[in-house]
């Protein structure tokens, strides 16, 4: 009976010590700074483990980059403590010609957006699919107030040899798009054949 409330003890007491949490980052240096491409997470009851492992996840990741492209300049550093996850507060979309979408990357920076995007992209083009594809920032664009709009339009009555004998111009109003012009052009032709006599006729301008 001892052993068990023992062990019960025990295993409350390291329930009760919270998980150490460290944040390794990979960045990307050029000759205007550095910027994070990702993060890696790790929790252990020690933190010098926990940073360990991130670091090798970060290593590994880098070392993979390397493989693709033997120019870029990276480096691993321990961030902190912290739980690494932030605001994913940018993205790109690898987008068709026709702007279709085919995948969206989302990263704590939109240089790390962009690279996660360009490293798919390219990725993919080597495994033969030739997506003709590019990466394009995404962001949610405002719908624009719809806009009333007033057009104008004339006609001329016309007589022998073309003469102009009259003008007759009136006016529509409407949302944007929706055929304003249209509609004013149909009320001055109106307002034209309404007077027409003889052979004279009516002409828009």
């Amino acid at each position: 009976m001892k052993k068990i409330l023992m062990a019960l003890v025990t295993l409350l007491t390291v329930s009760s010590v919270s998980a150490e949490v460290c944040t390794a980052k990979l960045d990307q240096l050029d000759r205007f700074g550095s910027y994070t491409i990702q993060t890696f997470v790790k929790f252990d009851f020690n933190q010098q483990r926990a940073c360990n492992e991130a670091l090798r996840d970060c290593r590994q990741e880098l070392n993979e980059r390397r493989r693709w492209d033997r120019n870029a300049n990276l480096t691993c550093s321990v961030e902190g403590r912290g739980n690494g996850n932030g605001n994913r507060n940018c993205s790109y979309d690898m987008q068709r010609r026709n702007g279709a979408v085919i995948d969206t990357f989302s990263r704590q920076s939109c240089r790390a957006a962009e690279d996660a995007c360009m490293r798919d992209l390219i990725q993919r083009n080597r495994n033969g699919r030739n997506l003709r594809a590019r990466c394009v920032q995404s962001y949610s664009r405002p719908t624009p107030p719809t806009r009333n709009v007033t057009r104008s339009c004339t006609v001329d009555r016309r007589g022998g040899q073309g003469r102009v004998r009259d003008s007759h111009t009136a006016q529509a109003s409407g949302r944007q798009g929706s055929g304003v012009l249209a509609k004013a052009c149909q009320k001055a032709m109106n307002q034209c054949q309404r007077n027409v006599i003889n052979r004279q006729y009516c002409t828009q301008r």
